[in-house]
């Protein structure tokens, strides 16, 4: 599961407002689980750091799966609580579910890291 979010996460970033942006990344990623487990995360804060995006909604979307990949967890949770309120907004019913999944696995990871 993570793989798959972190290389749709990724995915989104490049698609939005990345464009002509270089960022490091281990071409033995590629090949190697162990060094892509590594370079995800850093590939996230690097993407993060100079992601823009005027739409708030895709912002604070691509935003949560990015903070996710990059393994901050509680961050990625108030993302998601202020993309749902976006969403309450504009589609209220939508709003009140939505990414609920990502939700409880960012929960379920902070739990593993408490122990």
């Amino acid at each position: 599961m993570f793989r798959s979010v972190s290389l749709a996460a990724l995915c989104l970033a490049f698609s939005y407002g990345t464009q002509g942006q270089d960022f490091d990344f281990p071409q033995s990623a590629l090949t190697d689980p162990a060094v892509l487990s590594t370079a995800m995360p850093d590939l996230a804060r690097q993407v993060m750091a100079v992601y823009k995006e005027n739409d708030r909604e895709k912002y604070l979307d691509n935003l949560f799966r990015l903070q996710m990949v990059a393994g901050q967890y509680p961050e990625a949770l108030s993302t998601i609580a202020a993309l749902r309120e976006v969403l309450r907004t504009a589609s209220p019913p939508r709003g009140a579910w939505v990414n609920k999944q990502y939700e409880i696995y960012a929960h379920a990871k902070i739990e593993q890291s408490a122990g």
